[in-house]
């Protein structure tokens, strides 16, 4: 998934970290939206071009995974064939050191 900066920005506005001798090791709290089916989340613009997508041209909306979109910062992407699963136990915490890649079942 590709971000804008702005995006990015919007991301980080929406992160509470701890001070830095402790970030590694503890929770960074999702302070933005949340969606019902992916938890913590960013809402991104995505640009079509009408006549491909049958929709008219210009921005759309839609939501990022906000835990995606910091292990995407921190290592690269994730690929379709895997999930990333929280191993603080925390709903809210995007911190990617609390994050292992799983194979999609």
């Amino acid at each position: 998934m590709r971000l804008t900066f702005r995006e990015v920005a919007s991301f980080w506005a929406a992160v509470t970290k701890p001070a830095i001798e402790y970030q590694e090791s503890a929770c960074w709290l999702w302070t933005g939206a949340t969606h019902p089916a992916l938890g913590p989340a960013l809402r991104v613009h995505r640009f079509i071009d009408g006549p491909v997508c049958r929709m008219p041209r210009g921005a759309v909306f839609s939501w990022a995974s906000a835990r995606e979109v910091s292990w995407q910062l921190a290592h690269g992407v994730v690929h379709m064939d895997q999930k990333l699963v929280s191993t603080c136990g925390n709903d809210l915490c995007i911190n990617p050191a609390h994050m292992v890649l799983a194979p999609l079942v």
